[in-house]
């Protein structure tokens, strides 16, 4: 099953090729489990992660929800190991909320410690 991707990975994808930066999607970077991330710069050992719903969400029924898989203690404890590890295993791991990416924050963070921009 071939995962759908956000917009937020699509537009993170144009500003990397904008960059010049060689890259991989979905990148399997765990011999012993079947984490992904969202994106791999080979050239500097970097895996970039694009962080969904992060913030609180109003409510249909009322009152204000904590959104996302992330924001959730089950999902950020399983995120915690998964960065512990890659680390672990020599990469450097950079996340980047879906706002970071759709206002160019990530983009501006990336051209100034590694892009290739003429």
């Amino acid at each position: 099953m071939s995962k759908i991707h956000s917009n937020a990975e699509i537009l993170l994808g144009i500003h990397l090729t904008e960059l010049r930066l060689n890259f991989v999607q979905q990148f399997k970077f765990c011999p012993h489990r079947q984490w992904k991330a969202d994106f791999y710069l080979p050239d500097e050992r970097i895996l970039i992660e694009c962080e969904g719903a992060t913030g609180y969400f109003k409510n249909p029924k009322g009152g204000v929800t904590l959104g996302g898989r992330h924001t959730k203690e089950k999902g950020l404890e399983a995120d915690c190991v998964k960065y512990n590890t890659a680390q672990m295993l020599g990469y450097k791991v950079l996340r980047f909320s879906s706002k970071q990416i759709g206002r160019g924050i990530a983009k501006e963070f990336l051209n100034h410690w590694i892009g290739r921009t003429l």
